[in-house]
């Protein structure tokens, strides 16, 4: 017997509700023949797919081989009451929907209910206007948890599509690594074991500052941004990695970090040396370089093509890969265009004396300059210019403008520091003579219009 109230439902609140829930899977569990026959056909009217069980172990049985949305059941049954019966439910599944539709409406049965984690209490006979209130907010409810589950599907196809195309970690707020990917362990060489539980600096490369890192750290632990780069890591064997990277602080709904999670892409293939070189200078603090150009390069560009100068470069660069200037540590060294080559590494890692380096420098020199090179039955006798420099200000400036002076002077070796300095300083003062002039021309201090400019240098 279904009692109506006078005000019911709006129509348009029911056709919503009839369109989300025809499409759900239901078990009603009722042993009164009667009341189950009156009941279905009003359920009939929401649900097309309706499961009907005549006790709680019955019930029981029938959620057990299916799988349902939504559970509406009586309390009082042989064999098993609803109640008995919503326990072992929610043993099994703590998130399907259930309604108790029952004559009974005894304080300790809301209780009991309330305790087993059911969403909504009818009670005999069914009245439409509550039936309809609860089952909106039933159905409310489980669309969110279908939108829910289609971000969740969505969150684990992203997560599978970043894992075979990056390499991905995150650690906790401390920095200590919870989780790497099958990539990042191919890449720098470790098992996950190896890794997870570790800090994270167990791959960083010794040459990265440590007020890069600070920076960093400052980004996504004080600021809580986002923080995008290019860190230098190494493998396990030794191996350096050039990594693009991006990390993102994980906030919490109060805004607490709770994790770090860093997406990385191995740009060490496609890192052109100059870039590598750059790199390289800006993370060391004690930096020793040496350029070295094939002098009169761009000749050898003019007479024989791009071609030939190429096969030139390539040649020259497969020698200095075999030979060091000096005795350190050098596993490297940067082919920069135009017949240039610079070897660098951390002064501190030599373990000599400055004037020794310089001397082992002018000797290779003097060996450099004893190579001919056979191309393509052409037979070139090589010359080259070195510009040194070492220390940790303007580096590849001071290198360059090193160069750039040995082809004025036509000398063959000069030690760079500070040339770039010296260079501004000119500047400086040429611009500061100009005005000078300017405002005395302005101020008719100088009458002459033939005004004697021979001592400015300009450059």
């Amino acid at each position: 017997m279904i009692v109506r109230k006078e005000r019911l439902p709006m129509k348009e609140q029911i056709e919503n509700i009839i369109k989300y829930t025809k499409k759900l899977n239901v078990l009603y569990v009722e042993d009164n023949q009667e009341a189950r026959a009156t009941t279905s056909l009003v359920l009939g009217e929401f649900f097309d797919k309706i499961t009907i069980a005549v006790d709680g172990e019955d019930g029981l049985n029938k959620f057990n081989n299916a799988k349902f949305d939504l559970i509406i059941t009586d309390i009082n049954m042989p064999n098993m009451n609803g109640l008995d019966m919503i326990k072992y439910i929610r043993q099994k599944d703590n998130e399907v929907f259930i309604l108790i539709l029952s004559a009974y409406n005894d304080y300790e049965y809301f209780i009991d209910g309330i305790k087993l984690g059911i969403d909504g209490y009818l009670l005999k006979p069914l009245v439409l206007d509550q039936f309809i209130d609860i089952l909106s907010k039933v159905t409310a409810k489980l669309q969110l948890k279908e939108e829910t589950q289609k971000y969740i599907q969505l969150l684990k196809e992203y997560e599978e599509a970043t894992n075979s195309s990056a390499i991905v970690s995150k650690t906790d707020s401390n920095g200590i690594i919870t989780y790497v990917n099958d990539a990042f362990c191919d890449l720098l060489g470790y098992t996950k074991e190896e890794l997870i539980g570790r800090e994270h600096n167990v791959v960083r490369h010794p040459d990265n500052p440590s007020n890069f890192f600070k920076k960093l750290w400052d980004t996504i632990k004080n600021k809580k941004q986002i923080w995008k780069g290019t860190i230098r890591d190494r493998a396990k064997n030794g191996e350096s990695f050039y990594l693009e990277t991006t990390i993102k602080p994980i906030l919490d709904l109060d805004g607490n970090i709770v994790e770090y999670i860093a997406i990385r892409y191995d740009i060490t293939g496609i890192m052109n040396p100059k870039k590598r070189l750059e790199y390289l200078i800006n993370t060391t603090k004690n930096i020793i370089a040496v350029m070295i150009k094939i002098e009169n390069f761009e000749d050898i560009e003019k007479l024989y093509g791009s071609f030939m100068s190429e096969e030139v470069e390539i040649e020259f660069g497969d020698i200095l890969l075999k030979k060091k200037p000096f005795n350190c540590e050098i596993d490297k060294v940067f082919a920069i265009g135009g017949g240039k080559f610079v070897y660098a590494t951390n002064l501190d890692e030599c373990h000599k004396d400055i004037e020794d380096i310089i001397t082992s420098i002018k000797n290779f020199h003097k060996e450099l300059n004893k190579i001919k090179l056979n191309i393509n039955e052409i037979e070139y006798d090589l010359s080259v210019i070195i510009s040194l420099v070492y220390g940790d200000t303007n580096v590849l400036e001071n290198l360059n403008y090193g160069i750039t002076k040995l082809e004025e002077t036509k000398d063959k070796f000069v030690i760079a520091n500070d040339l770039a300095q010296q260079h501004i300083e000119k500047i400086s003062k040429n611009i500061q003579t100009i005005k000078m002039v300017k405002i005395a021309i302005h101020n008719l201090k100088i009458v002459s219009s033939n005004v004697d400019l021979s001592g400015l240098e300009v450059e």
